[in-house]
């Protein structure tokens, strides 16, 4: 974990941000943490990220923040406390811990939790505030997830992505779902690219009649996608009628 407050404190406004929508548009709002690369580890049999440790730890951060604060305020809220829970965590878990033990103490880990406990103490009014930030958290955290064969593969993907430094448009993601999911579904289908978005967006408003008219970003994009089009070969069956 290499990241520090003002790195960090980016991700925190688009929870607190995401949070305050009220809930029924905090889809199209999402917090989207982009590419998480993550490989199999054969010794443990489980996935260990290889690119994306810092975004997922800060958000470990963040939920442990509210965790405090709802356990100081006497909310009744179920948040559990993420850092003893998420195996990805265990750096972090080990860390932090060393943190509780010396509160005036300051570790990498510190810094970013004690920055997140401020900026939630000041946003949250009230138990309502603070479910909207847990509900945000636990629903409204989009990712990319790629997974790779090995820790080789990983670090060649991650090495990959870092070179190119520029983020998938709109356009990028839709075709990615597409191309995936169509070998995963032996789906034929025939588009043109430079239609993906408006096609998507079109789709949106089929899927969601009472939507307001809008431009969706990226990330509520990709939750679409993942929702409501690739989620079953029949979901996207019906995509690929769609688009004919």
């Amino acid at each position: 974990f290499a990241w520090t407050s003002a790195q960090a404190i980016p991700v925190i406004d688009q929870v607190i941000n995401t949070a305050s929508y009220p809930e029924e548009d905090r889809d199209n709002n999402c917090v989207y943490l982009g590419n998480i690369v993550v490989f199999n580890d054969v010794a443990t049999n489980s996935e260990v990220v290889s690119d994306g440790q810092n975004r997922v730890i800060t958000i470990g951060l963040i939920y442990k923040a509210l965790h405090t604060i709802c356990c100081e305020r006497g909310y009744n809220i179920n948040v559990k406390d993420v850092l003893s829970h998420h195996h990805e965590l265990e750096e972090a878990r080990t860390e932090f811990a060393k943190f509780v033990e010396n509160m005036n103490g300051s570790t990498k880990y510190g810094d970013v939790y004690r920055t997140a406990y401020r900026m939630l103490d000041m946003y949250i009014a009230d138990q309502d505030d603070a479910k909207a930030v847990k509900d945000t958290l636990e629903q409204c955290c989009l990712a990319n997830i790629i997974t790779c064969a090995s820790e080789d593969l990983a670090h060649e993907y991650f090495m990959n992505l870092n070179a190119s430094g520029v983020p998938l448009t709109k356009t990028e993601i839709i075709s990615s779902f597409l191309q995936f999911y169509s070998d995963k579904y032996k789906v034929k289908m025939s588009y043109n690219y430079n239609e993906l978005v408006e096609i998507v967006e079109a789709y949106y408003y089929v899927m969601a009649p009472g939507a307001v008219p809008a431009s969706l970003n990226s990330a509520a994009i990709n939750m679409f996608m993942s929702k409501y089009v690739v989620n079953s070969r029949e979901n996207f069956v019906k995509f690929n009628e769609f688009m004919k």
